[in-house]
């Protein structure tokens, strides 16, 4: 197997790096410890998996003869354990909670901080976003 420099691994990093993965550099880990090795993996692999999820979700374009209605969406979470719905909460004042960019004209969903963090600290975590035939909330 060919050694690279870690200059080389941080050019490829930057290289591949995507605004989904909000991360662009390399993971370099020293094996000369094994202690120290395997908590800076488990490190590495946190960053990674918190990088990996999104909390900010662009709302895609609706399908031809339909209009994308703000008031039918539905934006569920599975922890990998049980699956709730998320609360629409312009403020995010409270748990497991959403919100538009933009309430007029949202082009964007975007979990509250509260609820982003508990979604990147689960290692099973799932999102899920439903545009539905009727109304499911009042946005405000």
């Amino acid at each position: 197997m060919r050694r690279r420099s870690a200059a080389a691994l941080q050019a490829t990093s930057r290289a591949a790096a995507t605004t989904k993965t909000k991360t662009n550099e390399a993971f370099l880990i020293d094996t000369g410890d094994p202690s120290a090795t395997s908590q800076a993996f488990e490190q590495a692999v946190s960053a990674i998996r918190g990088a990996v999820i999104a909390c900010d979700l662009e709302i895609p374009a609706a399908p031809d003869g339909r209009a994308f209605d703000k008031e039918r969406v539905l934006v569920g979470y599975d922890d990998g354990n049980s699956e709730r719905t998320l609360r629409y909460d312009a403020d995010c004042a409270g748990e497991l909670a959403w919100h538009y960019d933009d309430p007029e004209s949202p082009s964007r969903i975007e979990l509250c901080d509260s609820t982003c963090d508990a979604v990147r600290a689960a290692p099973e975590a799932g999102l899920r976003i439903d545009f539905a035939c009727e109304q499911t909330l009042t946005v405000e």
